[in-house]
């Protein structure tokens, strides 16, 4: 008889992969948050609460979860951004995408993947309006060389390609080559 793995079980080791740093309640509470999010379809705090049980102690607990300091939206960005270099091609073009979007005096940048068509986000950053006047450009470029230099060099071994700086020009265009 052969054991199946539950999708829970393999959302669970996939999310302990991507925050080695994250203690067992929290990789337990990222989980649950996730799945929430995959079967309700939502991001609605209400709606995902909904599915898990008691919806007062939900709500509670998810506020609880996205307010714990140990689990800073910057860090856990940071991990999903790894982790989706880490899973590029060895070789060939990278496309990606740029987007800013503002609610209020919030404004986010976000990078994306562009795979079959389709932006997949792999990092996103929020920003107060008041730290991004004159800067938006700034923050761009940084977060391209950012992406450029850990793309170019190896993220568990390996050669590195030519330096970061070789590449940047080519960011406009959206092809950043790889090695």
């Amino acid at each position: 008889m052969t054991h199946q793995v539950s999708d829970t079980t393999r959302l669970r080791e996939y999310i302990a992969k991507v925050l080695p740093w994250a203690h067992g309640h929290q990789l337990k509470g990222v989980s649950t948050f996730v799945g929430a999010i995959i079967k309700q379809q939502s991001g609605i705090q209400a709606e995902l609460a909904c599915g898990l049980g008691n919806q007062e102690a939900s709500v509670k607990w998810l506020s609880r979860l996205l307010h714990n300091e140990r689990l800073a939206p910057h860090r856990l960005a940071d991990a999903v951004w790894e982790q989706a270099l880490r899973q590029l091609p060895p070789t060939g073009k990278v496309r990606l995408a740029l987007d800013w979007t503002s609610e209020g005096d919030q404004h986010l940048l976000m990078v994306a993947l562009l795979m079959g068509g389709r932006g997949v986000p792999i990092y996103w950053r929020a920003y107060a309006a008041t730290v991004l006047k004159g800067r938006m450009l700034r923050y761009e470029i940084a977060v391209i060389r950012r992406t450029v230099t850990r793309v170019q060099r190896p993220l568990g071994g390996g050669a590195c390609g030519s330096p970061p700086t070789e590449a940047l020009p080519m960011w406009r265009w959206g092809q950043v080559p790889l090695q």
